[in-house]
């Protein structure tokens, strides 16, 4: 705790800046604000202060700089999928002649270069930063952190930091704001408190009501969206409920789905209350600190056990002094409340679609769309294989996308690199190609074919074979893929790997149900 207030006076810099940004810019009465951006602008500049003692300049610039924070939602759309079917990783990230993969975060990325380059340039070491810790641990111990860990570490305390608070900072706003009585009561709260702003995390913590808000909003909205996979150990897993888990299976506890068992939480667990938090004047203590453990211990807001969130207590501070200080300077509306909040779920649940008005005060307008009924007991318990990673699987139209995209970029470079003249013609008309060319097409498409088959193989144990047979007969010619690449023609390529991911993302679709099946029918 101490190490944890020694770094409050940094927050407090990013927050007073936050709201001298929102008096400057949205003073004009009739402007219109999107107060996510802004919630992300101060998420981003303080994971970088807290790094650096330095902010990434997105409050003082009022944009999102080089598209860094668009750039990150694309990314985790791309490994929460990639993450259920790493094979495809190869094709599209790992592509040894064209990468197809996740942005590059430039910005963030030079930014962290350029300030870790300071760093060791300067003669003086007083820093109390992330990044100071850093080099004093790669002083110490040269053996297990180098500087190129030193920026890696550095990159990524970045990006998580400040994606997990921007979500969750929407999330309470969110939620105090489509709930007028909580409103008011937690506004009573803070008033009567006689706080200075920025508020203390100090205050905060004293304060019984906005505690019990945050971690019901955390609870509503918990940042990650899809399971934290684990592999089951030799002898299985035996549940309390009857089920046995064979060992090998890939188990893990999606937090939405924990969130809402209402044997944990009670009945109301689909709403928003953040009275079950308190204590009410009927409830004993004894029963209420055990009705408090069994809370607690199921919430999975920043994961649970040895691989817990190493940042959370940094994140809750600063969840915990922006709500209270920007509640007690500002007084927010919603500009249309039949409105809702509209969530991305790729790994992170991102909102967007949030727009504000001021006028003297802030007023909000927040879109969303809730998702689908209440989950089975099994969903509840999330070993189900059919649950929210199973659906990112279902947005394979927007991989075929990708590739239907790219193969033909991806065959028409690499004909490029032969130096035939005639390539650009041989790449857009079909038309029969050199033999020089038409072996740089075989080789380059037998090299991405078998690479697809093995992977196949080793991530979801898809014997080549089944492959194989699954394309000659989905083709409709009875020609296998090995078969259909060696055509006359760059299209014929183009459609021949097009057809052999098309199939595989099918065989890993159906493994993955075959796995579902198995978990939730143990006893075939």
């Amino acid at each position: 705790m101490t190490n944890l207030l020694n770094l409050e006076h940094v927050l407090d810099q990013v927050i007073n800046r936050f709201c001298i940004r929102l008096d400057e810019v949205f003073s004009d009465s009739n402007k219109t604000a999107r107060i996510d951006e802004w919630f992300s602008y101060l998420a981003w500049d303080a994971a970088s202060q807290l790094t650096f003692s330095q902010p990434l300049g997105f409050l003082d610039s009022g944009t999102d700089i080089e598209d860094t924070i668009k750039d990150t939602n694309q990314s985790f759309r791309y490994f929460a999928t990639i993450g259920q079917m790493p094979f495809l990783d190869f094709w599209l990230n790992k592509n040894p002649f064209l990468r197809i993969g996740p942005p590059a975060f430039a910005h963030a990325l030079n930014f962290t270069r350029e300030q870790l380059t300071k760093r060791n340039m300067s003669k003086q070491h007083n820093a109390q930063d992330f990044l100071q810790c850093f080099l004093e641990t790669k002083s110490a111990h040269p053996d297990v952190m180098d500087d190129e860990q030193v920026l890696t570490n550095s990159f990524m305390n970045i990006i998580g930091a400040a994606h997990s608070t921007a979500i969750s900072l929407k999330a309470v706003m969110y939620y105090v704001h489509k709930n007028p009585r909580v409103l008011l009561k937690l506004q009573y709260e803070l008033d009567e408190a006689k706080l200075e702003v920025p508020v203390s995390y100090t205050a905060a913590q004293q304060l019984p009501y906005l505690n019990a808000v945050i971690k019901e909003s955390l609870r509503m909205h918990p940042g990650i969206g899809m399971i934290m996979e684990r592999v089951v150990p030799e002898g299985g897993l035996h549940l309390r409920n009857g089920y046995a888990i064979p060992k090998g299976t890939v188990v893990g506890m999606n937090p939405w789905v924990v969130h809402r068992d209402k044997d944990v939480f009670g009945p109301d667990a689909e709403s928003f209350n953040p009275e079950r938090w308190l204590q009410p004047e009927t409830e004993i203590s004894s029963m209420f600190q055990e009705r408090m453990s069994r809370m607690n211990s199921a919430i999975l807001t920043f994961g649970a056990g040895k691989r817990v969130c190493l940042g959370q207590d940094f994140s809750m501070m600063e969840i915990s002094k922006v709500t209270a200080t920007i509640l007690l300077k500002y007084k927010f509306e919603f500009v249309d409340p039949a409105h809702e909040w509209h969530i991305i779920g790729h790994w992170f649940m991102t909102q967007v679609k949030i727009a504000t008005e001021e006028k003297e005060e802030l007023e909000n307008r927040y879109y969303y769309s809730r998702g689908s009924a209440s989950p089975s007991v099994v969903e509840r318990r999330g070993f189900d294989r059919g649950g929210p990673q199973y659906n990112v699987l279902r947005d394979k139209n927007w991989l075929f996308e990708i590739m239907d995209e790219n193969i033909a970029q991806v065959l028409r470079q690499s004909l490029v690199t032969t130096g035939d003249v005639g390539v650009n013609n041989v790449a857009h008309s079909g038309s029969e190609i050199s033999n020089d060319q038409r072996a740089c097409l075989y080789r380059l498409t037998n090299v991405n074919v078998a690479q697809l088959l093995e992977q196949s193989r080793h991530s979801f144990s898809i014997p080549t074979a089944d492959v194989e047979e699954a394309t000659a007969v989905l083709s409709g010619s009875g020609i296998s893929i090995h078969q259909q690449a060696h055509l006359r023609d760059i299209n014929s390529c183009i459609s021949a790997l097009r057809l052999a991911y098309r199939i595989t993302l099918e065989c890993a679709m159906e493994k993955i149900v075959a796995e579902r099946d198995r978990v939730l029918n143990p006893q075939d």
